[in-house]
């Protein structure tokens, strides 16, 4: 795996993160909606775990793919209304964001995790899976349906905009099928590597993962995948082929008129090779060497080390830069004076050192004078002289204060400086709900394991606190929010003879007073 590849897998890691922690609440959202649910929610859990997915099959990391893809496939039957949402559903998506997490937390091992009991879980809400079908083993006569439905279903993020945005800068869409072992390891190149090629040409819009095609043993060389992009360029239907390097029984293009017409309600698409068929694909190898049997790699265990990372707003950033610019050129100002003044009092000092010799020859002329003719001779004429003599040195002495401009120039630097503090010190906050995010589903499972019925409700997520701080505060709130619900909150029965709702109330709930950060956890429940 090269250092592109570990830098890509870094990020892969670090955006996946964040989609399972923005799945998890919407699962439990999804949970106490039930028939309420909006289409927008379920789309947004549908479409980060489509990402999560088609991203790490483009390493292919095999029980990623296969349990993102069950989860995908339950969320597609909720999101066609062929399947109702209930707590049995939900607690196999959150088992599942649960070992996808745990994979992630040690990615170069993620296929020596066992996924058989998440997958086990999801079976009940799928029917049989049936073997992915290529537009190739399509007829002809279904090719419309399917090619169309590809974008829609298996694409979920090539939306309609932008379908027209590729439209209106005069590029033409194709759908390209990737085999991993006749068109990657064959070939001595990885997706990466060829995905890359293939963005000097135009622009991959997806890239989507056919887990169930996967065929060969899980870490080794034989693995099989089939990759489908969908790929926006200038190419032709004829240059297409020799352009990719696939062959064109693998390539199909999209009759962009009728994509607009299909945005109306009709849909189409023609095949590519319609157009002259190239007999002999051209091999991809204008690739670095060193990517050379690195599809061998994707399926061993990777070595990429998973750094911690931290997102930065680029507002922020930007603010950053700005001040250390001002900083800079506060500086050579400073340092332009100060270097003035300095190169004038090396002159002043040869010339005080000449003066300061004539006055003690002078002194010395005084002092004869005196002695030849002590009546004519003032005796406070010594002191006189050293009086003199000392505020010479003074007035050539080097004074800071008196270099034009300094003081306006270091209450900049001392005004830049301590806004450059501050800012870099924000970089590093991070807001709370960071870890309050995880408490609802806490909530959840230890109130169903209780036999309790419990709200969890969260004020002021949008507090921000140091990062290692973050850190600190989850193993403690997290003990007292299980007391809370544990000790605090009663029963049903109980809280209704004794004239309360059935439900408990815990409120976690962070805010800024006297330049704290305060957290409060309360409940309604007897103590």
């Amino acid at each position: 795996m090269t250092m592109q590849d570990k830098e890509m897998l870094n990020d892969l890691v670090v955006e996946s993160r964040e989609h399972l922690l923005e799945i998890e609440p919407d699962l439990l959202e999804l949970e106490q909606k039930g028939d309420a649910i909006s289409s927008d929610l379920i789309n947004r859990i549908f479409r980060a775990i489509h990402s999560i997915k088609g991203g790490f099959g483009f390493f292919g990391i095999e029980h990623v793919i296969k349990l993102s893809h069950a989860m995908e496939n339950v969320m597609s039957k909720v999101r066609d209304k062929k399947l109702s949402i209930s707590p049995v559903l939900t607690d196999a998506l959150l088992k599942g964001v649960d070992k996808l997490r745990m994979m992630l937390d040690d990615v170069s091992h993620a296929n020596d995790v066992s996924i058989d009991a998440e997958v086990a879980d999801l079976s009940p809400f799928l029917d049989e899976v049936k073997k992915p079908q290529v537009l190739a083993n399509v007829p002809k006569q279904e090719q419309k349906v399917d090619a169309d439905t590809l974008i829609r279903q298996k694409h979920p993020d090539v939306t309609d905009e932008l379908i027209n945005e590729v439209v209106r800068n005069g590029k033409l869409l194709y759908q390209i099928t990737i085999n991993s072992n006749a068109d990657l390891m064959q070939k001595d190149i990885t997706p990466a590597a060829l995905f890359e090629t293939w963005e000097k040409l135009g622009d991959i819009l997806d890239v989507s993962v056919d887990d169930s095609a996967i065929t060969g043993i899980a870490g080794s060389s034989n693995v099989n995948l089939i990759y489908s992009v969908i790929f926006a360029t200038v190419l032709e239907p004829d240059l297409i082929s020799a352009g990719t390097g696939v062959v064109d029984e693998q390539i199909y293009s999209f009759d962009i008129s009728l994509i607009k017409a299909r945005i109306s309600g009709v849909s189409s698409v023609k095949k590519t090779n319609d157009s002259q068929q190239t007999n002999e694909a051209p091999s991809a190898g204008s690739v670095d060497a060193a990517t050379v049997k690195q599809v061998q790699d994707k399926t061993q265990k990777t070595e990429a080390k998973i750094e911690d990372a931290l997102r930065v707003k680029v507002g922020l950033l930007n603010n950053l830069m700005n001040m250390a610019g001002e900083l800079v050129l506060s500086r050579n100002q400073l340092m332009q004076s100060i270097g003035k003044k300095i190169s004038d009092t090396v002159e002043m000092d040869a010339m005080y050192k000449n003066l300061d010799h004539q006055i003690n020859q002078s002194c010395k002329s005084v002092i004869e004078a005196a002695i030849k003719n002590p009546q004519g001779v003032n005796e406070n004429m010594e002191k006189q002289h050293v009086r003199l003599r000392e505020a010479f040195v003074q007035s050539l002495s080097l004074r800071l204060i008196d270099i034009p401009g300094l003081n306006s120039i270091v209450q900049n630097i001392d005004m830049v400086t301590s806004l450059l503090q501050e800012s870099i010190m924000q970089t590093r906050l991070q807001p709370i709900s960071v870890v309050f995010a995880k408490f609802p589903r806490l909530v959840r499972d230890l109130a169903k394991k209780l036999d309790k019925e419990v709200n969890l409700t969260l004020v002021g997520q949008d507090v921000e606190l140091d990062k290692s701080i973050i850190e600190q505060l989850s193993d403690p709130l997290t003990h007292l929010i299980r007391n809370s619900v544990d000790h605090g909150v009663e029963t049903p029965d109980i809280r209704i003879k004794a004239g309360k709702p059935s439900q408990g109330e815990v409120v976690l709930r962070a805010f800024h007073e006297g330049g704290k950060v305060h957290i409060q956890i309360e409940d309604d429940g007897s103590g």
